[in-house]
């Protein structure tokens, strides 16, 4: 390889990195291998001749990629942070170019001294003391190890050497191995097993100073420990102490164990005499985020590591089993290590989050701790999910053994005689008189037994408005997720959150329509209900984009909305930005719902799971994304496959997210296509636009988005002028034309390159779909050829005639609707591949059962599952199966009064 094609494949390997890590979270976080897979897939010697490079790369995704545990995922919550980042790896890159060895100053004087000014850097941020400095003239400074355990040893090391050294310098009769076999050392019982096993290599006696109920080592032990051996003649010479330790995240009280025992001066500092230039990582990380920015992302981690304990917190089944510390939140279900290992095992074989163990206090913990950089409040919440519906529902082998037990007794009651059948008559008339009692008491007194209700808020934030939606549902849950009905829905007043921080007088809008709408709430809500009521804020696409674009603002909008409603008197759980995947499952979630798929009313009046398995679709078209969502088969896996648990009955859903590909910026895209191609901007043919209409439009309106790419010579104020033309046929060219339907590596695609299995069964098409089939005359099911006429004679139409005709459509989305007829029937048709017969199973609906089709409907059902069962509900029956029952009792206890009397009769004559 020369210098040529050196910069060629650095290119590439840039560009197949920035990939990786930027589409990371749709790999499977875990690898789904078996030790000892790679071996089969190399040869098993080093080739001879060499290999072409993009063979190399084509094995490094069928062999390596394979076997990998993605550290970078936002779904990796095990272990520890992954201690790279974009600058480092470019800082990596150039430390293998100058691939020097600094084994001295003179063999590298830049690798030798930018090291030392690094731990000088890294010793200040930390606020270390002076003395821990090296400065110009300091006696202090710092070398960067190879690892951790590595560190341990070498400090060890130079305390065992310095401190025979000081016994032979008073003692010099006293031998090496004789001091050897006094030598102690001393660390916590929480410390990590390196340093455990650094004291076996150095060949000395380590002893650990129990912990407190913090996992914390303390002063006052380490004191007595340390008098107590000097009594015995041994001599202490190390104490290694630990700020976040392995399990639990402790931070031993350093200010009591410092001025015992903890510093250990020493000048070789390290084992190897050579060392990379690896504190040119540190130099551009530092440069390049700045101590704010370190800062900011170590806060992130611990403000996500708050946000995960108050999840778990919520849910009475599980405990927080030490205090979160940093980055790390260590719980576990209650009940046996048994059990927290069988949830554990489950969250491993999904591969959906990586999660490891630790051991507190003799009991199985289980730790999520914050390691990717990416990791935002969806993820967490993604996981808590996912965990939550994974530990349902457990079976311990307490309950296998009284399974057995019941069978057991079964078999012998089996062989019971004359007697046992005349105790069981008897015991049948006694349970027909209490059952008859029962259905009596129970009908006569359901009118007047009060059950407490339950209340959840989910504020709706899209892209272009925010809703506030009050749901309620009974204290009692039906098997494991709330039955929730929608009781209020408020829109607020202005543009949608991700508009704000723009214009002072808009946000003043905004927040008075909040305040309006949450006002509404508050009175529908009794008092007394106010401090249990959940509250929640979930932001959509127009936020996602947002936070694309300018991080900082999008955190600061959220910041100033969480203030805003931790103020109110409702348990506020959190405001985040959710993800496209999750947008798409609670919106399936609520169409099937709605539509009693998962739950009926059956004979007896209580909700029961209805028979068979059939579920619909869900096809979402937003603002600024549009989802889909199905079930599929559950034995497909995949980044888009999410597995729930709903009511008790497993289902595998697929869901996808298209940013970019809301109405609202699917237009924006196909004006700044229609304005590129114009060679005049004060005068653009808009075929799109019906005949009869034109329009002036700024620059600003159009590229004002990470979803188009703004022109060389942009200027946001700058005026153009569109006159539509009305060209059916050129306006469906222009909007295929930001679907890319070629880009495939699977034989199922729908576009984009994403991969999705042939839809099937039936579909619930709402939002942006309902609107634009409506604008073309359509309600419910269609016929695609129908729909494909409807859009043509739309497109073809004069601007007149769509005003006479569509009278009650505003005339800016009036305009709208040839490219949106057009996106819908090519996103439909073409990116999903809906044909001329499952096209009719296409419904296209605004709501169900008088109740809007969104995501926050379902996004309440599954956050129920954190909310505890009150008293159980008394269903009341009907008249018919109360007339029923009462029948059916009655005559059971006059049968079995009849057997009872023949009984007798035979055993007496």
């Amino acid at each position: 390889m020369d210098a040529a094609e050196f910069r060629r494949r650095g290119k590439e390997m840039v560009d197949y990195v920035a990939d990786y890590l930027e589409n990371i979270e749709q790999r499977p976080v875990y690898p789904d291998v078996e030790p000892g897979y790679l071996r089969s897939l190399i040869p098993s010697e080093a080739p001879l001749e060499p290999e072409n490079y993009d063979d190399i790369i084509k094995d490094v995704e069928r062999v390596i990629m394979p076997g990998v545990t993605h550290w970078h995922s936002p779904n990796f919550f095990a272990y520890f942070p992954a201690a790279s980042s974009y600058p480092a790896m470019l800082a990596d890159m150039l430390c293998g170019a100058i691939g020097c060895i600094g084994f001295s100053w003179a063999a590298s004087p830049a690798c030798t001294e930018l090291e030392t000014v690094m731990l000088d850097w890294l010793g200040k941020m930390l606020k270390l003391p002076e003395h821990f400095i090296a400065g110009t003239d300091g006696h202090g400074g710092g070398v960067i190890q190879g690892t951790a355990s590595e560190a341990t040893l070498m400090s060890l090391l130079a305390a065992r050497c310095k401190a025979i050294r000081r016994v032979q310098a008073t003692n010099p009769e006293t031998s090496e191995a004789e001091i050897m076999s006094k030598l102690v050392a001393y660390t916590s019982d929480q410390a990590h097993s390196s340093v455990e096993r650094a004291s076996l290599i150095g060949g000395t006696v380590m002893r650990k100073v129990p912990t407190d109920n913090a996992y914390a080592a303390g002063g006052g032990m380490l004191k007595k420990m340390l008098e107590e051996d000097k009594a015995a003649g041994l001599i202490p010479f190390y104490f290694c102490a630990t700020l976040g330790t392995t399990s639990s995240c402790a931070f031993d009280h350093i200010t009591e164990l410092g001025p015992i025992w903890l510093i250990t001066d020493y000048r070789h500092w390290q084992i190897p005499l050579g060392r990379r230039f690896r504190s040119l990582k540190m130099w551009f990380v530092f440069r390049m985020y700045g101590l704010q920015g370190l800062q900011a992302h170590i806060r992130k981690h611990v403000r996500l590591a708050k946000e995960f304990e108050s999840l778990v917190r919520a849910d009475k089944r599980f405990d927080i089993c030490a205090e979160v510390v940093m980055g790390l939140v260590c719980f576990r279900l209650k009940g046996s290590n048994e059990l927290n290992k069988l949830l554990l095992k489950r969250i491993t074989n999904s591969r959906e989050i990586h999660l490891v163990p630790c051991q507190l206090s003799g009991l199985f913990v289980i730790r999520l701790a914050l390691c990717s950089q990416s990791t935002e409040s969806c993820h967490i919440q993604h996981a808590w999910r996912h965990i939550a519906q994974l530990s349902y529902p457990p079976l311990s082998l307490s309950q296998l053994g009284a399974t057995n037990l019941l069978f057991k007794e079964m078999a012998s009651k089996q062989q019971m005689g004359y007697k046992c059948r005349i105790a069981g008559v008897l015991l049948l008339l006694l349970a027909s008189i209490a059952a008859l009692v029962a259905v009596v008491v129970i009908q006569d007194t359901w009118k007047s037994k009060e059950y407490s209700f339950e209340y959840g808020i989910v504020i709706d934030a899209g892209s272009s408005r925010s809703n506030v939606y009050l749901y309620e549902w009974p204290g009692e849950k039906e098997n494991e997720t709330g039955v929730v009905t929608e009781k209020m829905n408020c829109k607020v007043l202005g543009a949608g959150i991700s508009d704000m921080k723009v214009d002072p007088q808009k946000d003043a809008e905004s927040w008075d329509g909040f305040k309006q709408c949450m006002d509404n709430v508050t009175n529908a809500i009794p008092v007394l209900k106010h401090k249990t009521t959940l509250l929640f804020l979930g932001a959509t696409a127009g936020m996602r984009l947002l936070h694309q674009k300018d991080e900082k603002k999008s955190n600061e909008i959220l910041g100033s909305l969480r203030e805003y409603l931790e103020a109110l008197p409702f348990n506020f759980q959190n405001a985040s930005i959710m993800s496209g995947q999750e947008e798409g499952l609670y919106g399936w979630i609520t169409v099937n719902y709605l539509m009693g798929n998962f739950l009926q009313k059956n004979l007896w009046n209580i909700y029961a799971h209805p028979e068979g398995e059939k579920t619909v679709g869900s096809m979402d078209l937003g603002g600024a994304s549009t989802q889909i969502a199905f079930s599929v088969q559950d034995d497909l896996w995949g980044p888009d496959y999410l597995h729930v648990k709903l009511y008790g009955y497993p289902y595998n859903v697929y869901t996808h997210s298209f940013l970019c590909y809301g109405k609202n910026e699917a237009e924006k895209r196909i004006l700044d296509k229609i304005v590129k191609e114009s060679s005049d901007p004060s005068y653009i043919i808009n075929p799109c636009f019906a005949e009869g209409y034109n329009v002036t439009i700024n620059a600003m309106d159009i590229y004002d988005t990470e979803c188009t790419m703004k022109p060389v010579d942009y200027n946001p104020d700058q005026e153009l002028f569109m006159v539509g033309t009305s060209n059916s046929d050129k306006c469906r060219s222009i909007v295929k034309s930001i679907f890319d339907f070629q880009t495939c590596s699977s034989s199922q695609c729908s576009f984009n390159g994403v991969q999705q299995p042939p839809v099937a069964g039936d579909f619930m098409a709402y939002a942006g779909f309902f609107y634009t089939a409506r604008a073309l005359g359509f309600e419910g099911t269609s016929d695609i050829d129908q729909f494909s006429a409807a859009i043509r004679k739309f497109c073809d139409s004069h601007w007149t005639v769509l005003k006479a005709e569509k009278t009650w459509i505003a005339d800016k989305y009036l305009r709208t609707y040839c490219y949106a007829g057009h996106y819908v029937y090519t996103m439909l048709a073409d990116g999903y591949k809906f044909d001329n017969e499952t096209w009719k199973n296409i419904d296209f609906q605004k709501q169900v059962k008088k109740t809007s089709i969104g995501w926050s409907l379902g996004y309440m059902l599954s956050m129920s599952n954190m909310i505890p069962s009150e008293v159980k509900v008394i269903t009341p029956l009907t008249n018919p199966v109360f007339a029923g029952l009462v029948f059916l009792f009655s005559a059971l206890t006059i049968t079995t009064v009849v057997l009872v009397f023949i009984i007798l009769i035979r055993t007496c004559f």
